[in-house]
């Protein structure tokens, strides 16, 4: 039963690796965004001539909810732009040709492993082991 349970669990990470890399345009915009959206706030607490980075607890004060919304900004920010560079730089880990063909196929095209195994010629039974494999990789390099 321990298997099976980690079966799914590898099957649903194996559905979010294809969901990032999918998402991966909409990743890049929203950090686009949160540029603006940080530049829109540091504008506005500079022209009241207030430092961004002084750290203020009372919440009375009118900066308080702006620092502290790009205090959060920063924050996703940086942790979208981490995910997104790893994204990016995840070829480095694969192997062979094979591998990043693979890739290509079923967390970016979307392909099955049974697609794959027609359009490559290979047993389904092998591409299957060959994307649990890589699935584990890619997961591990991404967290």
């Amino acid at each position: 039963m321990a298997r099976r349970g980690e079966w799914d669990e590898w099957k649903e990470a194996k559905e979010e690796i294809k969901r990032l890399f999918q998402d991966l345009p909409l990743l890049k915009n929203e950090l686009k965004q949160f540029q603006s959206e940080r530049q829109a706030i540091l504008e506005s607490l500079s022209s009241s001539g207030v430092n961004p980075r002084v750290q203020t607890s009372d919440v009375k004060d009118p900066t308080f909810a702006k620092t502290a919304k790009l205090q959060k900004l920063e924050k996703k920010y940086l942790e979208t732009l981490l995910l997104v560079k790893r994204m990016e730089d995840v070829e480095k880990i694969l192997f062979s040709g094979e591998e990043k063909q693979l890739f290509r196929l079923h967390f970016i095209k979307g392909k099955t492993s049974k697609e794959i195994s027609q359009w490559t010629g290979r047993a389904a039974a092998k591409i299957t082991k060959d994307l649990n494999r890589l699935t584990e990789r890619i997961w591990f390099w991404l967290k």
